[in-house]
């Protein structure tokens, strides 16, 4: 019987080292590009609106933001500051709550991200107590999988359960992945981020339409990974502008240096497109590249003392044009928010107990 477990240990341990290569490899590099200017398209060439919903509150209370984590059956899983929620995607009406904040029995201190499987089964990761709660999408506890360092969490393409680790973790891997009754069973061999730096980065996953991604905080790489394989997807890479690795050793050379290289704030993305917003010296970015392609296709550059220029791109609803960012991409589903509220008030009779905005879009054919 032992040697049946060595066995079994070797042979999971060597399929999740299974580095597939590929030919397709998307890249964009953002340091060649960074004087190139943008068609400026309207979201509209690329997507079709279809709803623009209101994410209302079940206790009347207004929420502060409204993030997507995923979507299911037609529902979007909300993250708010302290609250994480299953909304109507058609209309933004919240039909419940999942879990709530605290310290007690199904209660989280601090979502970094959340996940749900095939079956409606949701996965949230929680920061403070190091683990992953499991609720189901009515919003009923179903218990939790301690974890130590986790950052994110997803679901991958067989049901498993895959959870990326802090950089600063004693696990040397990238990150772990577990069945669906709470069993390690791989350990990736691609290793965490082992720079000095007295910053915690937090490595970072996200599903799309069954396929499941992987990004190391400070790698340039999207990787596509299932259980026991592991496939580089897409390059983003700052060029000439890198942060320079002995700036991670100190945070005070990180904020006297930081606007002389690019710095990813965020970005979401899928087979085709991706939205990426950076900072470079005094300047933010909004792009829109066409991955697929290797093209930007819409270009936002606001500078930090302009107060006259307007973030995000344009968008035409029922007839009216505004401005807004891409918060959220799916195969199927474009889902973007407002940064101002003076162009949320051209679509939409806005007051000051409206909940937050989103615009969801259908990516053309």
């Amino acid at each position: 019987m032992k040697k049946y477990y060595l066995l079994l240990f070797i042979v999971v341990f060597i399929s999740a080292c299974d580095f597939k290569s590929s030919e397709t490899v998307k890249e964009i590099n953002l340091g060649a590009h960074v004087n190139d200017k943008a068609s400026g398209i309207k979201l509209n060439d690329i997507a079709d609106v279809i709803q623009l919903i209101e994410i209302g509150n079940p206790d009347s209370l207004l929420l502060e933001r409204a993030d997507v984590e995923c979507i299911h059956d037609e529902k979007l899983i909300i993250s708010g500051r302290d609250v994480l929620l299953a909304a109507d995607m058609n209309t933004g009406k919240v039909i419940n709550s999942i879990g709530g904040k605290g310290n007690g029995y199904g209660e989280y201190m601090m979502i970094s991200s959340a996940a749900v499987n095939d079956v409606g089964n949701v996965y949230v990761c929680d920061l403070n107590p190091k683990r992953i709660l499991k609720y189901n999408i009515d919003g009923q506890f179903l218990g939790n999988i301690p974890c130590r360092d986790a950052s994110s969490v997803a679901v991958l393409p067989d049901g498993n359960l895959v959870v990326a680790l802090k950089s600063g973790s004693k696990d040397k891997s990238a990150y772990v992945v577990y069945n669906e009754f709470g069993d390690e069973i791989v350990k990736s061999c691609l290793l965490r981020d082992t720079l000095k730096t007295e910053m915690m980065y937090l490595n970072y996953l996200d599903r799309q339409d069954g396929e499941c991604y992987f990004m190391k905080a400070l790698s340039d790489t999207i990787y596509q990974i299932t259980t026991d394989t592991i496939a580089a997807f897409c390059v983003v890479s700052p060029g000439k502008y890198r942060t320079p690795e002995e700036n991670y050793a100190s945070l005070d050379k990180l904020k006297t240096d930081s606007r002389k290289y690019i710095s990813i704030q965020s970005k979401t993305f899928n087979s085709k497109y991706m939205y990426l917003c950076y900072w470079l010296s005094d300047s933010m970015y909004m792009d829109l590249w066409n991955i697929s392609e290797n093209a930007l296709i819409a270009r936002n550059i606001l500078e930090k003392t302009s107060t006259e220029l307007i973030p995000g791109f344009e968008v035409e609803v029922n007839g009216a044009i505004t401005n807004v960012v891409p918060c959220y991409m799916s195969e199927e589903y474009l889902i973007c928010k407002f940064l101002r509220q003076e162009d949320a008030e051209k679509v939409y009779p806005v007051t000051e107990d409206t909940n937050p905005l989103l615009l969801v879009m259908r990516f053309k054919k």
